[in-house]
């Protein structure tokens, strides 16, 4: 019998090591939130070279299983989150900075390179290339924690989502290159040897075709499957590496590019074609897949890395480190600040957020992932392994650092009036719902009268105060003033309260995609709109009438893109039905805002019931009288469309509440195994 472990073994044993540390330094990193987890991960890694785990010696990171294995993985998951919609404000100087400040500061970190440390000038722009790609994930958690403004936020994730490809795309271009000059073995040359501005087009459009093409393809594999987790999540796990691989190997293009297209299309257009029980899971799953890789890669480095080599090249990592600090200073101020100067409509970024996205400018796992995929041959391997491994853990632990303690000294953590009088407002919401939870629980006999009395006083004395310092700050400024960050506030809680509500009928199968997301595209619009500061009405000034409605769907049935729904089954008789199916959900909304807004009228604050409340109410009552005037014109003239929408109506209802009591009561082992696997209830 042979002694020697099977390495399978030792490779799966050595990887639940990894994990089971991880796990625990994940939950140390969220203790100790000053030090992100990645730092956590690569002081392990070093802490574990010292102690001899045979199982850790089996589990290597190799190129391929980077490139193939966590590369996709890192860029999907990325590109999944992205929301174009929160994006279209700050795209324009997040791809400059992604785009030509990358080109700037990866310049400016190769020359120290070639000047003091001899080398070559492909290869030092290579590094100044993997170099300057950001990762937000650090920093953005210290701007959640401290409120930091949205667009800030955005500017940052924006930018490092954009500038990954960049990075990618310009780093396999010049290992392309260097393979051409001998400076790598042809070996490791990638199948994708391009030379010229058509052969990087074709790499970038084509990679965005193929990616989105299959996004598509997969979106449209998605659509019938009905709320089968498992199915949906791992048809979406396969996207990632094959649409790298088929791209990468097969097609020519750049399988970087097509996973992010991929990842976009997925994440924006295919959300709505995933079932909506399921998307929950999926995001859960994605994070877990990213979480995996971040703790494989950062772990590893740590383990494999020399420490004692890495102090040879301290004089190396600090010349990186400071051409790295410069060209991201230059690339920041430079670009942003011309975009500022050529901005005509004042939506500029102030000093104080440049100042912030200049040193919220972390490194994370991409740049170590690229480096560690070029080839054992490459001749500064080593060198730059060394130089990418400084450059993240200066900024991970100095720049992190100091972000908060930057961020409170300019400011822009400070809480506006508009944010204190929104406070309180939801206070008094809260409060006001907490007191009618302790009627009801005292009604149901699970609260006795000194703990109904104490627990009531004690919430009433904290609305009363929330109370009175919203009548104190109504007082104390201009009466237009208040007025108007009042309405902000209120038709914002409206508006969210609308799309909220449409998701939870999309989510129930009530309305489908073809009516959620016109809806949510017109709430989201409106909502940009007052978080820009426009005045915004909630009823329309024109509203279309019946008639144009029909003449409308009328046109539409005789266009040709009426002929091609024909042929999946949309006919004239089905365009009515949706028409009386989203006025129908539509009225629905209304009143459902209306109930909302009635909470602030029973609040007993002057400065709510009187005329911005009602005025608001007014709005919607309304726009659900047009709706329901349009809607009982389309049941006269259609009777037939309407009465069948109404009966799917309560069968989506009904069927709902069926399926969630069944699964309700099979978790609780109500009902026996057998039975449950029985049941085939139908109404």
């Amino acid at each position: 019998m042979s002694h020697h472990p099977d390495p399978y073994y030792l490779f799966v044993f050595g990887t639940s090591i990894i994990l089971f540390i991880s796990s625990l330094l994940y939950l140390l990193a969220k203790k100790i939130r000053v030090i992100p987890f990645p730092v956590f991960l690569l002081i392990a890694g070093f802490g574990l070279r010292f102690i001899h785990i045979p199982a850790l010696e089996a589990v290597r990171l190799t190129p391929g299983m980077v490139m193939f294995a966590f590369l996709p993985i890192l860029l999907f998951e990325s590109a999944y989150h992205f929301e174009l919609r929160d994006f279209r404000r700050i795209l324009t100087p997040a791809f400059l900075l992604a785009t030509l400040g990358l080109l700037i500061s990866s310049i400016i970190v190769a020359l120290p390179l070639v000047w003091f440390l001899d080398v070559p000038w492909t290869a030092a722009w290579l590094y100044g290339c993997v170099i300057s790609s950001t990762d937000p994930i650090a920093v953005l958690s210290i701007f959640k924690q401290l409120g930091v403004p949205k667009k800030l936020q955005l500017f940052v994730d924006a930018e490092s989502f954009l500038n990954d490809g960049t990075s990618v795309i310009m780093f396999r271009i010049l290992v392309s290159v260097q393979a051409g000059i001998g400076l790598v073995d042809a070996d490791f040359s990638p199948e994708l040897v391009f030379n010229g501005l058509g052969n990087f087009i074709y790499v970038i459009f084509g990679g965005i075709i193929v990616g989105a093409m299959l996004a598509w393809m997969f979106a449209q594999i998605l659509s019938p499957i009905h709320n089968n987790k498992i199915v949906e999540t791992v048809l979406t796990i396969v996207l990632a590496p094959f649409v790298f691989i088929l791209s990468d190997h097969f097609l020519g293009v750049s399988g970087i590019i097509a996973v992010l297209a991929a990842g976009i299309i997925i994440g924006n257009y295919g959300k709505v074609k995933i079932s909506p029980k399921v998307v929950d899971t999926m995001t859960d799953t994605w994070e877990l897949l990213a979480f995996i890789s971040v703790a494989m890669v950062f772990l590893l480095i740590g383990y494999e890395v020399d420490l004692q080599q890495l102090l040879t090249h301290m004089r190396e990592i600090l010349i990186a480190l400071a051409a790295l600090l410069v060209g991201r200073s230059v690339s920041v101020y430079g670009i942003v600040g011309l975009y500022n100067k050529l901005r005509t409509n004042g939506n500029r970024f102030p000093l104080s957020w440049l100042h912030i996205t200049n040193i919220g400018g972390l490194r994370g796992a991409l740049p170590l992932v690229m480096i560690l995929t070029l080839p054992e041959s490459f001749t500064y391997r080593e060198l730059f392994i060394d130089m990418t491994l400084g450059a993240v853990l200066f900024t991970l632990l100095i720049n992190a650092l100091l972000t908060a303690p930057l961020i409170r000294r300019l400011g822009i953590d400070s809480i506006t009036h508009a944010n204190r009088i929104e406070t309180k407002i939801m206070e008094v919401i809260i409060l006001e719902k907490v007191l009618r939870l302790f009627e009801r629980m005292k009604q149901q006999g699970k609260l006795h009268d000194d703990v109904y009395n104490k627990r009531t006083t004690n919430v009433l004395q904290t609305l009363d105060a929330a109370k009175a310092q919203i009548e104190e700050w109504s007082s104390g400024r201009s009466s237009d003033a208040f007025s108007q960050e009042t309405e902000r506030i209120l038709k914002r809680f409206a508006l969210q309260s609308e799309k909220n509500f449409y998701r939870d009928l999309h989510d129930h199968e009530i309305i489908h995609e073809g009516i959620y997301v016109p809806l949510k595209h017109s709430l989201d619009f409106q909502l940009d709109r007052i978080d820009q500061g426009i005045p915004e009405r909630i009823m329309p000034d024109h509203t279309v009438s019946l008639a144009e409605e029909l003449d409308r769907v009328l046109h539409d049935r005789l266009s040709f893109s009426a002929w091609l729904q024909a042929l999946f089954g949309h006919n004239f008789s089905r365009q009515v039905r949706d028409t009386y199916l989203y006025h129908l959900a539509r009225i629905l909304g209304d009143k459902h805002v209306i109930e909302e807004l009635k909470l602030f009228s029973k609040l007993a604050l002057p400065s709510f019931s009187n005329r911005i409340v009602d005025t608001l109410i007014s709005e919607y009552e309304n726009l659900a009288s047009y709706n329901q005037h349009t809607l009982t014109e389309l049941a006269s003239k259609f009777p037939d469309a309407a009465y069948q929408v109404e009966q799917e109506l309560g069968e989506c209802e009904s069927d709902s509440l069926i399926v969630d009591l069944v699964e309700k009561f099979g978790e609780e082992e109500r009902i026996s195994p057998k039975a449950l696997q029985a049941l085939d209830l139908k109404i």
